[in-house]
């Protein structure tokens, strides 16, 4: 009883860290154009911004992801922590887009190996039932998300700038951290002498089967379409004529998360086939916003999107963990790089599209990138199928 006990107070802790790290991803959402506005970027530019803190996202949970499988989830959940917090002081104390690039950049990396780590420190505690507990900590950086537009535009509109957004998740994250070093973290998996020898504890195995790959190209392809909706949020709004809608949109997108990951989680039995359904229904809506030049619409949209769309990185994260029980720091990482890829390539492609042609056709991309996703994540999904007969 004990033990279980620990699990669920680990379970509840950590998740309050998903919340605070969710601070910052839907603050920056906002953010992004009165930063734009302030170090005046172009919107090629602007996209620019969240390539890098994407970037980073990409590269440091392939340096560094894996370390957690010999050093410990806790101290690597420390370390980037505090790495993130490094990341919100530059962007709070260095004024000029160099600092604030810099900042964004160490955030990501930061985040990236904090909650890939979190997810494989839940793999630890709850094995066959990782895939649950990861997509309700999920719930939380969703809710995380929500939260922050709301408290960052209450605040800008009382005389604040952009900057509270990086007050308000420093402060979170820094609390949260206090937290979670009281913490005792489920024991690890080992290998034995055999395993170890024969390379089974190595940093690469499982990378080239087919489900890995199903898993890490449905990723990249899934966070492209993320990353261009959101970031984007704010120009197609105002392209509609309603920016008023802007903060709105955000909070809906990742409010429609929570009630989809608490979905997911409790019916994590049907978790592969959600996810076709997630993929499919993404792609019509991209579809409709792409046609659409009513606001309300359009509105309408980001908070469906955020529904069907929300079990999709949770239970890819946890399909990784569950797959690769004694690599789940490494494969969990290189999962999270590729929502790096993704991210980082997406924003930049949108600005250069929003700048050529307009913002409204660049949602065609992501209607785009919606269906390569859809194949990509089918052939994962039939190889598994296939394997489980085997």
């Amino acid at each position: 009883m004990e033990k279980k006990y620990n699990a669920n107070l680990l379970f509840a802790l950590l998740s309050v860290m998903m919340f605070a790290l969710g601070l910052q991803v839907g603050g920056f959402n906002l953010v992004i154009d009165p930063v734009a506005a302030e170090y005046q970027l172009s919107e090629t530019l602007k996209g620019l911004l969240a390539t890098f803190q994407y970037l980073a996202i990409l590269v440091a949970p392939v340096l560094f992801g894996g370390l957690s499988d010999r050093l410990g989830r806790k101290n690597i959940i420390t370390a980037f922590s505090l790495l993130f917090l490094v990341g919100c002081a530059f962007t709070l104390f260095v004024s000029n887009a160099v600092g604030f690039i810099i900042g964004v950049f160490l955030i990501g990396a930061g985040a990236s190996v904090t909650w890939s780590t979190i997810s494989a420190a839940l793999g630890d505690a709850f094995a066959a039932r990782a895939g649950r507990f990861i997509s309700f900590s999920f719930m939380f950086y969703s809710l995380g998300a929500v939260v922050s537009p709301q408290v960052i535009n209450f605040c800008m509109n009382r005389g604040m700038d952009w900057r509270s957004c990086y007050w308000l998740a420093g402060i979170a994250v820094l609390i949260s951290l206090v937290i979670v070093l009281t913490l005792t973290f489920a024991p690890q998996p080992t290998f034995t002498a055999d395993e170890k020898k024969g390379g089974n504890a190595g940093r690469f195995q499982g990378i080239g089967s087919i489900l890995f790959i199903g898993l890490f190209l449905s990723m990249i392809l899934y966070c492209s379409v993320e990353n261009g909706l959101t970031f984007f949020s704010g120009s197609y709004f105002t392209m509609l004529g309603t920016p008023a809608y802007i903060a709105t949109a955000i909070s809906a997108y990742w409010f429609m998360m929570i009630p989809a990951r608490l979905l997911a989680g409790l019916f994590d039995k049907y978790r592969r086939e959600v996810l076709i359904f997630g993929f499919v229904c993404m792609t019509i809506l991209l579809v409709v916003m792409y046609t659409t030049t009513s606001g309300m619409v359009g509105l309408i949209c980001m908070g469906a999107i955020g529904f069907v769309a929300g079990p999709l990185y949770s239970t890819l994260i946890g399909l990784g963990a569950e797959s690769f029980p004694k690599n789940a720091g490494t494969m969990t990482s290189l999962i999270t790089a590729g929502q790096g890829i993704g991210g980082a390539a997406s924003p930049f492609l949108m600005g250069l599209i929003s700048d050529s042609v307009g913002t409204q056709s660049a949602y065609l991309m992501l209607a785009l990138f919606g269906v390569v996703g859809t194949l990509c994540y089918l052939v994962y999904y039939f190889k598994s199928r296939a394997t489980a007969k085997a």
